[in-house]
């Protein structure tokens, strides 16, 4: 699999970068008794401003507990390609 096959239906600026706003916060509610979870993302919608006048945005996702697995394992294998590159030991950190 190619990266652009990866990356089909994802959005690019004009110049071919990949389209994205720096998140800045994030929280999850569980709802119906265990069924489902709510993941709000917060994210910055102009980068262009001072960050004192800088504007957030946010859009809420439900949900299922394969979904939240599925996403906690995803996040898991960037973090560990991530921390690799940078020679960051993760078995030593203490995440927050």
């Amino acid at each position: 699999m190619t990266q652009q096959t990866k990356l089909e239906g994802w959005t690019f600026q004009e110049n071919g970068d990949l389209d994205c706003k720096p998140m800045v916060g994030y929280g999850i509610v569980p709802f119906g008794g265990g069924m489902g979870a709510v993941l709000r993302v917060e994210y910055v919608t102009d980068e262009t401003k001072h960050p004192l006048e800088q504007e957030a945005s946010s859009i809420q996702v439900s949900m299922t507990l394969p979904g939240i697995l599925n996403l906690i394992q995803s996040l898991g294998r960037v973090a560990q390609g991530m921390s690799a590159q940078l020679g960051i030991d993760l078995s030593k950190s203490n995440p927050s």
